[in-house]
């Protein structure tokens, strides 16, 4: 009977290491694409350069957004993840939520994956979203939260996007969620009132468009609002929209 007990009891320390070690490994899990994208062998010449590519297309974009009438922008996902690990840590520390560090990002087909590393107390772990955007209306830009794990298992979308939504909000942008379905939709209003206000062309965003290693933004220089129209609104020609 003793060496009964001893057996089963022996059984059940297995079967809790073995629960244990899996639920660990289950937390602790890197999605293929965030451990690529953090992989120490890259030169700091190479992040930089990387890094540097990102800058310059974010002027480009804004150059066009003030100068041309209609307009397009590429960014890479290599010049991206570059300036998040050769900037962002040293310059820009204060946008990340507490918390959260080395964030890196995946561009594929219609989708953008986010990854990054988590601290709550003595829990750390690695979170990714994945979130399908875009524009149902100019300068109205959708993010479809079709995922969001920490490592492999599977946790409420606005139990991670909320800390987001506060920091949009206070660097004040105008969100609100949406559902549809079971989908959960953060809409971020991109015209901001002193824009709309203004008596000369606005910037709108018009289409996100994902591809492989590829993020391409675009859109036009509307003419400025009309006084008839309603306080807060664009008015947008016909046949200018090109929103989908």
């Amino acid at each position: 009977m003793n060496r009964k007990r001893a057996v089963t009891f022996l059984g059940v320390v297995c079967c809790l290491a073995i629960l244990v070690g899996a639920l660990g490994f289950m937390l602790t899990h890197q999605p293929a694409f965030y451990a690529q994208a953090l992989d120490e062998t890259v030169s700091a010449e190479t992040r930089n350069e990387q890094s540097k590519a990102f800058v310059q297309s974010t002027l480009q974009l804004v150059d066009a957004i003030r100068y041309e009438e209609r307009w397009s922008q590429e960014f890479h996902e290599s010049a991206v993840n570059g300036w998040l690990a050769d900037e962002l840590p040293g310059k820009y520390a204060e946008w990340l939520p507490p918390g959260v560090s080395a964030p890196r990002v995946k561009f594929d087909d219609g989708v953008l994956l986010v990854a990054f590393h988590a601290r709550k107390g003595m829990w750390h772990g690695v979170v990714s979203i994945q979130i399908r955007p875009w524009f149902p209306e100019p300068n109205e830009l959708a993010l479809e939260i079709q995922s969001t794990r920490v490592g492999l298992i599977p946790v409420p979308a606005d139990e991670l996007v909320n800390g987001l939504v506060s920091g949009l909000n206070a660097a004040g942008w105008t969100t609100r969620w949406k559902n549809a379905g079971k989908r959960e939709i953060l809409i971020v209003d991109l015209a901001s009132p002193e824009t709309v206000s203004s008596s000369g062309p606005h910037p709108v965003f018009e289409t996100v468009e994902l591809e492989p290693q590829l993020l391409r933004l675009s859109g036009q220089r509307a003419a400025p609002v009309a006084e008839s129209a309603e306080p807060g609104r664009l008015t947008i020609s016909p046949g200018q929209s090109g929103a989908r």
